[in-house]
């Protein structure tokens, strides 16, 4: 009997693990890595390269990789095609090669990833992979940059009477950057807290620039990480008095002094405190 006890304890237990596994089980992906991105490397410098992710399955042309992506952390792993087989010089027919493959994790703000490309080479001189003889893997570190012209990461909205003040944080295309900005428009989930200002832009330094108003109440800090050629995005807005509550989603209009627009916004946001909001 009291091995029967321990049985039905055990299995209510197994159940209850799997029903609790399956309730924090992310419903959907939280990561989208769809777009165009620049990956750079060291043996053939950068190239272009489209992602289109549809849940948790994932492509990347050119190539026809395929494969998966993790829908919490956006780690991904995809195969592409195999090289064909041939004949060696001293008349030995080969097969064809392993897939090659793509692996990768991004960055918290889904604006990068590092990974590593797996292609085959063929060797027949040591060390050779005697498994996939005369073919032999050759890792090699990619870094990819995503090249939307804005793509907003993160966002704080505090309130209070004597610091109500929103910073987003990003990345925005060179291009902009070049062409300086002339006005700034911060959208919030309140009509009311929507606040534009005109703004100049200090002289362009090689990793670094920023942008304010006359007022002094928005600065716009800019900064390059090589080799990327989008540049980090951070917009600070002062003293906003926003006189209610605010809700998402926060968003930046960006004119630049080219007159193009640019425009991004992240909808996902929740009150941390009576005093704060955060939206990713």
């Amino acid at each position: 009997m009291r091995q029967q006890g321990w049985g039905r304890r055990l299995s209510m237990f197994v159940l209850c693990l799997a029903l609790g596994m399956t309730v924090s089980r992310p419903a959907s992906a939280t990561v989208d890595l769809t777009g165009i991105w620049v990956i750079a490397t060291d043996l053939v410098g950068t190239f272009e390269a489209t992602l289109t992710q549809t849940g948790s399955m994932l492509g990347w042309e050119p190539g026809g990789f395929t494969g998966t992506v993790d829908s919490t952390t956006g780690a991904f792993s995809l195969t592409g095609a195999s090289y064909p087989g041939g004949v060696l010089p001293n008349g030995v027919p080969y097969g064809p090669s392993p897939p090659t493959a793509i692996t990768g994790i991004p960055s918290a703000d889904g604006a990068t990833f590092d990974g590593t490309y797996v292609t085959w080479i063929i060797k027949v001189t040591p060390p050779v992979d005697f498994t996939h003889f005369p073919w032999f893997g050759f890792a090699l570190p990619i870094h990819g940059v995503h090249s939307a012209p804005l793509l907003l990461s993160a966002a704080r909205v505090h309130l209070g009477t004597a610091r109500d003040r929103v910073i987003v944080d990003g990345s925005i295309d060179e291009t902009a950057v070049k062409a300086g900005f002339t006005s700034v428009t911060v959208i919030t989930g309140s009509p009311t807290a929507s606040r534009s200002w005109s703004v100049s832009c200090s002289p362009r330094r090689a990793r670094t620039r920023r942008c304010v108003d006359g007022s002094g109440h928005l600065t716009i800090f800019l900064f390059r990480r090589h080799p990327e050629t989008n540049w980090r995005l951070r917009v600070v807005a002062r003293q906003l008095s926003f006189g209610g509550p605010v809700g998402g989603p926060v968003g930046l209009t960006l004119t630049d002094g080219a007159g193009q627009v640019w425009k991004d916004e992240i909808s996902t946001c929740t009150l941390a405190s009576f005093s704060l909001l955060r939206c990713r």
